[in-house]
């Protein structure tokens, strides 16, 4: 992908020196993590263009203006993830929706899980792995479809996608051994950064889950049958795990 903004850049190569170490700091403990977890690369081949896009998906993170510019992408739900990509005709603006969607849950389950514990106010890392694992490998699926339409079948990313698709739980794992045994993020970061971060990317999601309330409100009262004040219903409980504070009941006529 010659001049793309997703070129697979060599770790360390033409960058500053913090950065550098950063990436080859990361890049290593990815690599002892794959054979304290046996997911070495002798035997899982063909991965070190995994390995790669992990170091650069971590180190995207601790760099808050990443966050600030993927927000603009994520989604809470998956229906309002399909229904924002459906509406576009633009087969590079669908890879980004998924991928940005892909990586932010693969980093709140594999790097995020226990990060509850130091930051209890930020929803955001409270989402439980059951209720997404299968979410992430079909953004992954199809962020992977979508990026051989752009890039073409012999780029790196749609087989690196592909592979995170697959094995999604294995790189979740992976993450969550890099996390426990070599990454401290909550104390690496800067003082607060992660509770900014959390805090912009979970109120940019009630925001957008407010509004698909409101719509639903409005479907159901002009239309109050069992369809509408299911998805109404459904709703209103999504919303809840997001925002603690967001109360709302059923008329008592209804």
């Amino acid at each position: 992908m010659p001049g793309s903004s997703d070129d697979y850049i060599p770790v360390g190569k033409g960058q500053p020196q913090e950065l550098q170490d950063s990436k080859h700091f990361i890049l290593q403990s990815l690599l002892s993590s794959r054979v304290e977890t046996g997911m070495s690369n002798d035997k899982v081949p063909d991965e070190e263009d995994v390995n790669v896009y992990l170091t650069h998906l971590l180190c995207g993170w601790i760099d808050p203006r990443h966050q600030q510019h993927l927000a603009g992408y994520l989604q809470p739900f998956s229906h309002e993830t399909f229904e924002r990509v459906q509406h576009s005709t633009s087969s590079r603006f669908k890879y980004t929706v998924y991928r940005a969607n892909a990586d932010h849950l693969l980093m709140l389950l594999g790097i995020f899980d226990n990060a509850q514990q130091s930051r209890p106010s930020s929803n955001a890392l409270e989402i439980p792995k059951e209720s997404h694992m299968g979410r992430a490998k079909a953004y992954y699926d199809f962020a992977s479809t979508y990026s051989r339409m752009i890039f073409g079948t012999g780029s790196a990313v749609p087989s690196v996608l592909g592979k995170l698709a697959n094995n999604f739980e294995d790189y979740v794992r992976l993450l969550s051994h890099v996390r426990s045994e070599y990454l401290n993020l909550i104390v690496h970061l800067s003082d607060g950064a992660l509770f900014h971060l959390h805090e912009e990317v979970n109120a940019k999601m009630v925001a957008v889950s407010y509004d698909s309330f409101l719509d639903a409100l409005v479907e159901w009262r002009d239309n109050p049958c069992v369809e509408t004040r299911q998805e109404l219903q459904r709703i209103v409980d999504e919303l809840q795990k997001l925002d603690a504070d967001f109360r709302w009941e059923w008329p008592e006529a209804q």
